[in-house]
């Protein structure tokens, strides 16, 4: 689990909708029902609205707002970078939304895809090959380590905007100072651009759909 600051209660109740400000209404307009409720969940199944994130996340700010289940591809092939990609787009828009936090539905499946109950076999970031007893990561794997090396336990999510279309991105502030940024671009060009904090740049390569992590150490980014 991808996870900022907020913590979890030991026990949480969260209504469940892929509407989440549909349900949060119901729910929170409710003064009765509405003290039971640490906060919201989501998926990205059937529609997944960001605008919808966003709307819970400014209406009840004191409320938890997390993604709690999504997964690529039907069966475990999912190996090409779009994958990744999807994992990647989704996590930074939900947190630049106001998400606490983002959840896999499994991080680990068998070669199949499960196992299943109802043979609904998915993919997942580790492949487990519980016959020959190895695994293998698949590119969603990926995604989800440097989003979590950006987002490090106890970060604080920070303002963050890109000039272009094709570069998404999402920063935090890190315990001691530090800021992490991870940034996607899934377009077919290589581009370059410059990550600024504070009145200072530098510049970034950014090649065709790929994910970047950068550490910005604490107090690199004001000028002198």
């Amino acid at each position: 689990m991808l996870s900022c600051p907020r913590s979890l209660p030991e026990a949480t109740i969260r209504p469940f909708s892929t509407d989440c400000y549909e349900r949060a209404m119901v729910v929170y307009d409710d003064p009765k029902a509405a003290k039971f409720v640490w906060g919201a969940a989501f998926h990205w199944y059937m529609t997944h609205s960001y605008d919808n994130v966003r709307r819970v996340a400014e209406a009840w700010p004191e409320k938890g707002l997390l993604f709690t289940e999504g997964c690529n591809g039907a069966g475990p092939g999912m190996k090409h970078w779009n994958g990744a990609e999807r994992y990647g787009t989704d996590l930074i828009h939900d947190f630049n939304n106001g998400a606490h936090g983002w959840t896999d539905w499994n991080l680990a499946l068998d070669e199949r895809g499960g196992p299943n109950h109802v043979s609904n076999f998915c993919s997942a970031p580790v492949i487990v090959d519980t016959e020959r007893k190895t695994f293998e990561l698949l590119p969603s794997y990926f995604a989800l380590k440097y989003a979590s090396l950006a987002a490090r336990p106890g970060s604080r999510r920070i303002a963050c905007a890109t000039s272009r279309d094709e570069l998404e991105a999402m920063a935090f502030l890190q315990p001691g100072g530090a800021v992490g940024v991870f940034a996607l671009n899934r377009s077919d060009e290589d581009f370059a651009f410059s990550l600024k904090m504070e009145g200072r740049g530098a510049p970034v390569a950014s090649p065709a759909h790929s994910m970047l992590l950068i550490r910005v150490p604490p107090g690199a980014g004001r000028a002198p």
